[in-house]
């Protein structure tokens, strides 16, 4: 049978099933929430089953604890400066780089829109630092990465937890020279929205913007902050906890519906390397944190901690319960937002995108003193 997706939240977009395709007959789809999801061209299907059978969602992978834990940051103050924590990896790329590797990782487009590609250089990887808090778009690059990998290269591919889990499925055995690295997500927010966010702030001229960085460190790493430039004009530079878009995002209003049932934490996603901000390092060792960013890397495989204990970096090994603590996107999924459905209903029609977060997030402020007014109110009467 052809994979049908009866339920969003049971598909996360990861494009395994439209790659591995032998009719090409799957095509990914863009809804009215700006999500991609497959659509099948039954006339040309053999129904072969390869798509459900590359689907991670159809065939999670079981729960996986690391190995090992540690808190580590690159000594180059540079790359940890346009890394979002620790620069991590940029130091695993350039390890594979170093051995006629290639990088898979994500980048912004013309339209400033998140895609996939990939670098055989060093100069390439600059476009890949950063988290960018937009799905990305995964296009080909299954393919490519099956490509050099059958072709003898060592291939780093890094994406979220659902991207890595897909790749598997997608190829179907391990490689030896494949190193997968997956970083812990919060959630994928909607291309859609992002692309109405930009057109009010741009004053609909998106193709003016020179600079988006989600994870200025300018105010420090805790306080990190989105910037975005004209030229040499800075139009938004706000702290994460104060821009409108972050708001929506921070408060799981604008992520893809399998976010809230995400079947890749925990280790599922079967990555060699999980990285990711080291939030708790503030409590586990303040002498290792001066602000910069710290790095939380997870061993999760032989060839993960071989590869990690073959980078140059300053690190310390730190507790895996007290670190995941404060990274609760590793093991538990986001919560839906109350008024979700409601606020991607009215996004089809509102381009004044800033005002209506704002709403949204003044309701729902509402909505939450009334419940807490009403459990008052019993306990009173009670």
């Amino acid at each position: 049978m052809p994979i049908i997706i009866k339920d969003k939240k049971m598909c996360c977009g990861c494009t395994a099933c439209q790659q591995i395709c032998p009719k090409n007959c799957i095509e990914m789809v863009r809804d009215n929430e700006g999500f991609l999801y497959p659509k099948i061209n039954r006339n040309n299907c053999i129904y072969c089953g390869l798509c459900e059978r590359a689907c991670p969602e159809i065939s999670p992978f079981d729960i996986v604890s690391p190995i090992d834990c540690y808190a580590a940051k690159s000594s180059d103050e540079t790359i940890r400066k346009e890394s979002s924590s620790g620069g991590m990896f940029t130091l695993i790329a350039e390890y594979v780089l170093s051995q006629n590797g290639v990088v898979f990782g994500a980048r912004f487009d013309e339209n400033w829109q998140v895609v996939m590609d990939y670098t055989e250089n060093k100069d390439g990887l600059k476009k890949f630092r950063g988290s960018k808090y937009v799905q990305c778009s995964i296009g080909d690059s299954y393919a490519q990465a099956r490509d050099f990998l059958k072709s003898g290269r060592k291939v780093l591919y890094t994406g979220s937890s659902c991207q890595i889990a897909g790749l598997r499925r997608y190829l179907g055995h391990n490689y030896d020279n494949l190193l997968l690295v997956d970083y812990l997500c919060h959630g994928a927010p909607s291309p859609f929205l992002w692309e109405k966010y930009l057109e009010e702030i741009s004053q609909h001229n998106v193709s003016s913007l020179t600079n988006i960085s989600f994870r200025s460190k300018k105010r420090g790493w805790k306080n990190y902050g989105i910037v975005i430039e004209v030229g040499k004009h800075i139009i938004v530079d706000s702290a994460f906890f104060n821009n409108i878009y972050m708001k929506a995002f921070l408060s799981d209003m604008s992520l893809r519906p399998s976010c809230y049932h995400c079947l890749a934490r925990n280790g599922r996603s079967g990555s060699d390397l999980t990285i990711g901000d080291h939030w708790a390092i503030r409590n586990i060792n303040t002498l290792f944190d001066d602000d910069d960013g710290v790095s939380l890397v997870l061993l999760n495989t032989d060839k993960g901690y071989k590869t990690f204990k073959r980078i140059n970096t300053e690190s310390i090994q730190t507790d895996f319960e007290k670190s995941k603590k404060y990274n609760g996107a590793f093991y538990k999924a986001t919560e839906e937002h109350l008024h979700r459905k409601r606020f991607f209903r009215k996004l089809q029609y509102r381009d004044d995108v800033c005002s209506l977060i704002n709403e949204e997030l003044e309701i729902t402020m509402f909505d939450h003193i009334q419940k807490n007014v009403k459990k008052l109110l019993d306990l009173i009467v009670k």
